[in-house]
């Protein structure tokens, strides 16, 4: 999507799993920070306030689920630009659009083929 990722690492992280930026050396706003969720069940407000309580100011927020949002947590979100939630078939939707962008290692764990089973 145009953007230089890094992964945080471990129990450092303080709960941001991705720092992303528009620019390689990471100093053009907006600092995006990412947290994904794995697992099934869906993610509660408690989630998403959590990681608005971590933006500084011109920080974006996004929170990837695959289990998808709690109607709370979309609560939280719809008042508040800096906060983007992602659920598994928007995630699938946008590994699609982007593939061709898609580093060699990403695409062996998720090839087209598998991923054109989540969408109609």
């Amino acid at each position: 999507m145009g953007f230089t990722a890094r992964v945080q690492q471990g129990t450092h992280d303080l709960g941001v799993d991705v720092i992303a930026h528009p620019d390689p050396l990471g100093v053009q706003p907006p600092l995006l920070k990412i947290q994904a969720k794995s697992g099934t069940g869906k993610v509660g407000a408690k989630e998403v306030t959590e990681l608005r309580g971590l933006l500084d100011q011109g920080e974006k927020g996004v929170l990837v689920s695959v289990g998808g949002f709690s109607n709370d947590s979309k609560h939280v979100q719809q008042n508040d630009a800096d906060l983007v939630l992602i659920d598994g078939e928007r995630c699938v939707a946008l590994l699609l659009e982007f593939y061709d962008r898609v580093d060699a290692e990403t695409r062996i764990r998720f090839p087209l083929r598998c991923l054109q089973v989540f969408v109609g």
